[in-house]
């Protein structure tokens, strides 16, 4: 397969572009279109809190150690489950830990 430049590969759109009477910016437009929906879809399963998501109906409380992932539960709210995150952060990271709570709250 023949290398070609990045002029010539723009060059070649544009001259198909012109042959098939194709609107390439609308065809990009729809994809950007899509990819906003799914970004939007995703959006609502993630948290303010680190370590906390959506699955389904509840939050879930992950965190990571060792290289592994550890579940922490899931709970019906998402401050539960940022909190579950914070007391395990504090037993596995100690004075380290990333916390989502100041001490207290």
């Amino acid at each position: 397969m023949p290398k070609i430049t990045a002029e010539e590969l723009d060059t070649a759109i544009i001259e198909l572009d012109r042959e098939n009477k194709i609107d390439i910016d609308a065809l990009f437009g729809i994809h950007l279109n899509r990819n906003q929906a799914q970004h939007n879809r995703n959006m609502k399963r993630k948290s303010k809190y680190k370590g906390v998501g959506k699955d389904g109906l509840r939050w879930r409380a992950r965190i990571s150690y060792d290289g592994r992932i550890i579940s922490l539960g899931s709970f019906s709210n998402e401050i539960k489950a940022a909190k579950a995150y914070d007391e395990a952060a504090k037993k596995i990271y100690k004075e380290c830990a990333c916390l989502n709570f100041l001490e207290g709250e």
